[in-house]
C-alpha cells in the first residue's frame, strides 16, 4: 500500500528532505547577509515552493541550494555557522521530541522513529558498545 505523501519537487526517485530544512536553509543564508530573493533567484527556486510545509525536495536539491548558500555568502564554514544557531526550533516537531527525551537513548529512539519527518536517509548511525 502507498501512502499518500506530500507533494515532491524534482524527481519523485531520489531521497527527499522536508521543504522545511530547505526554509532553514534559506534562513541561515539571510543572517548571513544574503537576500532571500537573491539566493532564490540563484538556485531558480520558486518562493511558493518554500511556503508549502508539507512539500518534499529532493537531496541533491538541497545540496544544490547549499552550493549557492556557499558561493553567495563566501563563507568556506557555512555549514559550521548554520549549524552553531540551531535551535530545539530549528527542525519540529523532531527537535522537540528528542529535546523532551529523558535520556540519550530515547532521544536516539524518537529520532529514529521519527526521522522521516525532515528526511529520507538518516543523517546517523548508533553504535553502542559496552
Amino acid at each position: 500500500m502507498i501512502a499518500n505523501r506530500a507533494p515532491t519537487v524534482g524527481l519523485p526517485d531520489q531521497p527527499t528532505v522536508s521543504m522545511g530544512v530547505a526554509l532553514a536553509l534559506v534562513d541561515a543564508v539571510e543572517r548571513a547577509g544574503v537576500s532571500r530573493s537573491e539566493l532564490l533567484r540563484a538556485a531558480q527556486l520558486d518562493p511558493e515552493q518554500l511556503a508549502n510545509a508539507e512539500a518534499r525536495l529532493p537531496l541533491s536539491e538541497l545540496f544544490r541550494i547549499a552550493e549557492f548558500a556557499l558561493d553567495l555568502t563566501g563563507d568556506p564554514a557555512f555549514g559550521l555557522h548554520w549549524a552553531e544557531r540551531q535551535t530545539a526550533s530549528s527542525f519540529v516537531p523532531v527537535s522537540y521530541l528528542i529535546a523532551q527525551s529523558a535520556d540519550l537513548r530515547q532521544g536516539f529512539a524518537s529520532l529514529s522513529q521519527f526521522a522521516r519527518l525532515l528526511s529520507d536517509e538518516p543523517g546517523y548511525e548508533l553504535s553502542e558498545q559496552d
